[in-house]
């Protein structure tokens, strides 16, 4: 009897420390627009989408389960252009605890527009890093990519290089693919030009300031809350050179997307000089949220 109690310990503690995939991916399809269509191909659409972005592995490393980085991904079909084929938008959202506290910061809020998809709801979505031709498939694996880049970037200096690349080989894949956001020419806020931001030099800065941002300052704010709001501050002032370079950059876009509404609390509890710089500095290099950033001055 004693001897089976230990077996079943230790099978109760393997399964509770089995290594994990590394996303914890919450999947929602919505359909607002779409009359005349069964529920069933949208239930397999979300169990499909959901179940390549948690079941898949998308690095060597090894996660525990508490270990996976949050996302959510939120399909929206507007348009059906045939039983098979569906128009509408992806958004794509990843958040990364702050150590030490109960906090999730904003990593990414993503929408991309140019999704034009093809799915059957008897298809497997399975993704093959050699043998990229689904378009759905080809942009699940692209954003799982983008979002373990990114979560990388916070815990060591560009250490999403590796899946920031894999993401742009996918781009470089589908580039003859009919379906638009692969190529430079189908906006210039698509795919195409985050994952080229993303490996480029001159927007180091921006991948820069995500490390710092959350490892060296954030992470530490339990500590010393000044000097966290000074490092971030700082971080900012060397974005201004890429802002005067590149000022429509999508990667500029792509950060305060996620990140203004955080910055404005963060520096709203900083010294005061270093709020009336970073107001500065954020409405230099993001100007189209500078009514948020009045706030950081306010009592």
């Amino acid at each position: 009897m004693q001897k089976l109690k230990w077996i079943l310990g230790v099978i109760i503690w393997y399964a509770g420390n089995v290594n994990a995939q590394e996303l914890n991916c919450q999947v929602n399809i919505l359909t607002p627009n779409i009359q005349g269509t069964s529920n069933t191909v949208f239930d397999a659409m979300r169990t499909q989408v959901r179940d390549l972005m948690n079941n898949t592995r998308w690095t060597n490393d090894k996660y525990q389960n508490e270990e996976r980085i949050e996302c959510q991904i939120t399909i929206t079909i507007t348009e059906k252009i045939s039983t098979t084929d569906f128009k509408g938008k992806i958004e794509v959202k990843s958040s990364r605890p702050i150590f030490k506290s109960t906090y999730n910061s904003p990593m990414l809020a993503i929408s991309d527009q140019q999704f034009v998809i093809k799915f059957d709801e008897f298809q497997i979505l399975e993704y093959n890093e050699t043998n990229v031709n689904q378009n759905l498939v080809s942009i699940l694996a692209y954003y799982a990519y983008i979002i373990v880049g990114f979560d990388y970037d916070s815990y060591s200096l560009l250490g999403g290089d590796m899946y920031f690349t894999k993401a742009q080989a996918i781009v470089n894949q589908m580039t003859q693919a009919p379906q638009p956001g692969w190529r430079p020419f189908d906006s210039d806020r698509n795919r195409y030009w985050l994952a080229e931001n993303l490996v480029a030099p001159v927007y180091r800065p921006i991948r820069n300031l995500v490390y710092n941002m959350h490892l060296k300052a954030m992470d530490n704010m339990t500590k010393d809350i000044d000097n966290g709001v000074r490092t971030i501050a700082d971080g900012l002032d060397l974005m201004i050179p890429v802002h005067k370079d590149k000022p429509n950059a999508y990667l500029l876009s792509v950060f305060f997307d996620a990140k203004s509404d955080e910055l404005v609390n963060i520096f709203k509890s900083g010294p005061s000089d270093v709020k009336a710089r970073a107001k500065q500095t954020l409405e230099l290099i993001n100007p189209g949220n500078s009514s948020k950033y009045a706030k950081i001055l306010e009592n």
